[in-house]
Order: structure tokens, then sequence, then C-alpha cells
């Protein structure tokens, strides 16, 4: 279930934007007129006031910011997945450029940095070169070498 589909969530949003459409719908102009009258006459003085925009009830104002926590939450994860094919998909190039690798033949998963080598090779060298080039791959802290070697 994704953060803007969960209801306790959808009720927080639709809570803030009637918080706010409704302030701002009391914020428009307050026009006042005083009369004073003086021996020489009457005096008429107009004034013009923008009231404050009433503040946010506190279970309001909780619920827009757990709408934005949970918001930037999400674009964390989404950030981190995108971050993690990345990896992936740089790890998996690299050994396509390799001649003595076989990459049609190794899954590559990665996450957080850590690049997990699985699938077969025909040789311990191509195993051992396959794990090498992963690790010289711009972004790999570790390898995970799960990769055997195809027996005959």
């Amino acid at each position: 279930m994704t953060y803007a589909s969960h209801p306790a969530h959808r009720r927080a949003v639709v809570v803030a934007v009637l918080a706010v459409g409704l302030g701002m719908s009391l914020a428009g102009c307050q026009k006042t007129t005083t009369t004073t009258e003086t021996p020489s006459g009457s005096t008429s003085t107009t004034t013009y006031s923008t009231p404050t925009m009433p503040a946010l009830s506190a279970s309001a104002s909780a619920m827009a910011s757990n709408a934005m926590s949970g918001a930037s939450q999400t674009l964390g994860k989404v950030e981190e997945r995108l971050d993690n094919g990345a990896l992936t998909a740089k790890v998996k190039t690299a050994l396509f450029a390799a001649a003595d690798v076989k990459a049609l033949q190794i899954d590559v998963d990665s996450k957080d940095g850590v690049v997990t080598l699985n699938g077969t090779q025909e040789t311990a060298l191509a195993v051992d070169r396959a794990a090498a080039v992963a690790r010289g791959t711009e972004g790999v802290a570790s390898v995970e070498n799960r990769l055997t070697v195809k027996l005959p």
C-alpha cells in the first residue's frame, strides 16, 4: 500500500488542505469607517486592515506534519531504489565489457553499495574475474560473490 492510498494519510492531507483553504478565505480585508462630530462639521476616517490568519489546530497541524514526514520518507525510499538500480546497471555493464566473463550467466543485485553476484561461470578464473570487475566499479562498497563454476 502506498503512502497516498493509506486512509489515515489521505485524511491528514484533506484536513491540512481544508485548513489552509479556510484560512485563506478568512484572510480578506476588513474596512472600518469612523465618523467624528466636531464643531466645524463631521469627519469620516476609513481604515483598512488585514486580519491575521487563524492558526491551525494542534491536531490539524500534527496531521499536516505527519503527511509531510511520510511523503519525505517515501521519496527517500524511491531515491534509494533508484540508486540501487543504477549501481546494478553499472556493474552489469562492466561485466559485459569484460571479455573473459560471461555476463549473461550472472545475476547482479545491489543494496546500499553491497553487490551480490549469483550464477555460474565456465572457470574459477572467470568467477574471480567477475568479482574483481564488480569490486572495481564506482559506488561498490563490497561484493558478495555467490558465483559457482559450471560443471562439465
